[in-house]
């Protein structure tokens, strides 16, 4: 059948009695104004989705055009290259939009593609993305509705799963998180409840963060640490950069930066008595081995780090302190 050539109308009743190939032809011709259809981004996104629901190649690739253009979403290049990967189709460096993908067969265990590394400056937090808004187009579909409690018990979830190893399925459900997110700000989805959105944002980066450490992924960490105030709420972050940045054997400079990092947050309320230790043994460790000089850390504020992280109860600072003699 040739669909190309079949109506808007025709398209509809057939995206009704969820025919695939539907579904995605529509999908495209409100995402590129394609057949003499107006451009409706809305309405391309909600028929991706279902698309995606089933697993349809067209509907990831058109869900990662939306991400790499930044169509109606939130321009985010990860979420891209992860629809064009699922579709199993090359990422389009520098292709036009609305290229006809080549799309194949799907296959199991692709590689992840490695992001570029982020440059790192710690006076400059990251810039927080900005939701255009595009008019809502009225559809007959009805509005998918997010709630606080779904969110939290997604993101404890996930967290549970993290805890327990299963990397893939934090992913799965915090790029969920993400998208629910991003449809409620640009006004796709319905938000019900009292707690503020973004905080769901800013815990599910820190989720993916604490993630992508354990998979000793961290230039991954590092992005999903410097989206905005992920840092903030979970300071303990510093410490997990500090530390990949010292297995990474990065330059002295960076680990100067972690220092000063560490050493602004140490006392920061949000860190609990455990990660207050970890943040106190890693700054004295870093001052015994020579970083701060410049800005007068000293053996004495060492062994005050030392203390401090004592006091939290924390073993290794027991045996540092006591292999330097103080």
């Amino acid at each position: 059948m040739d669909y190309q050539s079949i109506s808007n109308e025709e398209l509809e009743k057939m995206v009704a009695n969820k025919d695939g190939e539907a579904i995605c032809e529509l999908g495209e011709r409100f995402l590129y104004g394609k057949n003499g259809s107006p451009q409706n981004l809305t309405r391309a996104y909600q028929l991706f989705h279902k698309g995606e629901k089933r697993g349809l190649a067209r509907a990831y690739v058109g869900l990662g055009e939306m991400y790499r253009q930044g169509l109606l979403m939130v321009k985010n290049e990860n979420l891209a290259r992860e629809y064009y990967q699922k579709a199993n189709v090359p990422y389009p460096n520098g292709t036009p939009m609305g290229a006809a993908p080549v799309y194949q067969e799907q296959e199991d265990d692709m590689p992840p593609i490695q992001e570029e590394d982020p440059v790192y400056k710690r006076k400059q937090p990251a810039e927080r993305p900005q939701y255009t808004a595009v008019p809502e187009v009225p559809v007959n579909t009805n509005t998918k509705v997010i709630t606080d409690r779904d969110l939290a018990i997604r993101l404890d979830e996930a967290e549970k799963s993290r805890e327990k190893g299963n990397f893939d399925y934090v992913k799965q459900i915090c790029q969920e998180v993400f998208r629910d997110i991003a449809g409620v700000k640009n006004g796709i989805f319905t938000y019900q409840g009292n707690a503020d959105i973004s905080d769901f944002e800013i815990q599910a980066n820190w989720i993916m963060a604490f993630r992508a450490y354990n998979q000793e992924n961290y230039q991954e960490m590092e992005t999903y640490l410097l989206q905005e105030n992920v840092t903030g709420l979970y300071p303990w972050g510093w410490y997990l950069k500090a530390t990949s940045d010292k297995i990474m054997h990065q330059p002295d400079i960076v680990i100067e930066q972690d220092l000063q990092s560490l050493i602004m947050v140490c006392q920061n309320k949000n860190l609990s008595q455990s990660e207050r230790g970890d943040v106190n043994v890693m700054i004295a460790d870093l001052i015994m081995e020579g970083y701060g000089k410049a800005n007068g850390a000293n053996e004495e504020m060492a062994k005050k780090h030392y203390l401090e992280a004592i006091n939290c109860e924390n073993d290794y600072a027991k045996e540092q302190y006591a292999a330097y003699g103080f």
